[in-house]
């Protein structure tokens, strides 16, 4: 009796489970097998372009840390599964070989909208569509363009800014809401321009059209020295300013002034730090001095630099036709008296004229003429006819 009674009790336990596992069955739906399993941070992606990657809600997320227009890049997505995997590629439904991956590529397009900064270019979902991977065009903390106010003048042009985040920092070219390039770092960006002086010299990956400063250098917080990024029209990268060799010695870029010579070699600032003598003060001053130096750059060396000889020339000279002009007030006293004789001032009060100091006429004179050689001199300069003093 008590074996009937044991009999009885395995097989309504058994009915039981039964029931609670076709339960489970209907409400749940089938499990997930332990093989198909697969943790978000085992995954790795590789990318073309610089992303970075977290995982948030049992979900890998992908981040491209850059847009360039038309531009393809590729990714491949590593699931380091031990057996086969299957997925849903893009509403495609395929078998991931073990310890295998994904492989595609992705076209953008010629200008990235803000609205679809927050949605997914790509995503990769389980057997039982549940998301894996999912890929957007832009990081979370990308900076927001907005505009307030009349903004016809501004509407069909570029902008190019380089807004500070928690962790980095974005260059960003923009037409009105539009972005037609963005580059995310983890270091200092600054100083992003267009170089439109002058037609930048080609180098073999391309021709400079664009330029921004990375900050290397910490310790001259007020410069910012570090590397300039010169890019292309399709802002791909073309070339560096690293550190330039001056007669100083060498030194990185500063970040505040960067422009194109007519020779299309690009002119950079070094912010020069030198010693001086002060031992003849009471109280001496042992720090460096901050100085700078003004140079056309090539192929990291400075090929003209500013020339402390002309530079006291020009400033000599400059101070002697600001003294000409005093002596010649002084002069034109005997003027102001020949005036008064023949009735001059007279004559041009009759002509709605207001006349003052006439000492003024022969000093103007001269002062005129020194302005026009000046002003000859900077326009041979900018023909390449004569050389100017800061070189």
């Amino acid at each position: 009796m008590s074996w009937l009674r044991k009999k009885i009790l395995s097989n309504f336990t058994s009915s039981l489970l039964a029931i609670v596992a076709l339960m489970a069955y209907l409400l749940i739906g089938p499990a997930t097998s332990a093989a198909h399993a697969v943790d978000p941070s085992t995954i790795t992606v590789l990318s073309s372009e610089n992303i970075s990657t977290e995982v948030s809600n049992n979900v890998l997320k992908v981040y491209l840390n850059t847009f360039r227009p038309n531009n393809v890049v590729s990714f491949k997505v590593i699931f380091h599964n031990t057996e086969a995997l299957p997925v849903i590629n893009d509403s495609v439904k395929m078998t991931v070989p073990i310890n295998s991956g994904l492989q595609f590529a992705l076209t953008t397009g010629a200008v990235l909208s803000q609205s679809v900064l927050t949605k997914t270019i790509r995503e990769i979902d389980d057997e039982n569509g549940n998301p894996l991977v999912q890929l957007f065009p832009a990081p979370a903390d990308f900076p927001l363009i907005s505009y307030t106010g009349d903004t016809s003048l501004i509407k069909n042009q570029e902008i190019l800014s380089t807004p500070v985040v928690a962790d980095g920092t974005y260059a960003i070219g923009s037409s009105g809401t539009n972005i037609k390039f963005f580059l995310k770092s983890p270091n200092n960006l600054i100083g992003f321009r267009k170089l439109t002086d002058a037609k930048a010299s080609s180098t073999f990956s391309g021709t400079p059209v664009y330029g921004y400063l990375e900050q290397k250098d910490f310790s001259v917080s007020a410069t910012s020295p570090g590397v300039w990024r010169l890019l292309d029209a399709k802002y791909q990268l073309v070339s560096r300013i690293n550190e330039v060799k001056t007669k100083f010695g060498p030194y990185l870029p500063e970040g505040h002034g960067m422009t194109i010579a007519p020779s299309g070699n690009p002119i950079v600032i070094m912010a020069v730090t030198r010693t001086v003598d002060s031992s003849w003060l009471k109280r001496s001053y042992k720090l460096p001095i901050l100085d700078c130096d003004i140079a056309e750059v090539k192929n990291g060396v400075a090929i003209k630099e500013f020339s402390f000889k002309k530079g006291i020339l020009v400033a000599t000279f400059c101070g002697i036709m600001s003294a000409c002009f005093a002596f010649a007030l002084q002069a034109g006293k005997s003027i102001n008296v020949d005036s008064l004789k023949t009735g001059y001032i007279n004559g041009a009060a009759a002509t709605g004229i207001h006349v003052g100091d006439k000492g003024q006429i022969a000093s103007q004179v001269s002062d005129q003429f020194a302005t026009n050689l000046d002003f000859a001199t900077l326009g041979l300069n900018a023909t390449n006819k004569l050389d100017f003093a800061g070189t």
